[in-house]
């Protein structure tokens, strides 16, 4: 494996793993959730949670989306 189709494998990897954090349902007292972190229910019962979610949903889908971008930007470069 080249190291082109590394970088574009972890940003993939990354990424998919920061969607699973900020799409999967936050637990609040029992069988209640308060949505997601991107996608709150309308009563905001956990902003607090909801935002630290967010947060390390975003730690992982910044730097996948980089190393994405930066896979496929060098993936048309020929190097010599």
């Amino acid at each position: 494996m080249s190291r082109v189709h590394l970088v574009i494998t972890a940003g993939i990897a990354a990424t998919l793993v920061g969607l699973f954090i900020g799409f999967s349902p936050i637990h609040h007292s029992g069988d209640d959730t308060c949505g997601s972190a991107f996608v709150p229910d309308s009563w905001f019962q956990c902003p607090d949670e909801q935002s630290s979610q967010r947060l390390l949903a975003f730690v992982f889908l910044i730097p996948g989306g980089v190393l994405l971008v930066s896979g496929l930007l060098s993936r048309g470069k020929k190097s010599d």
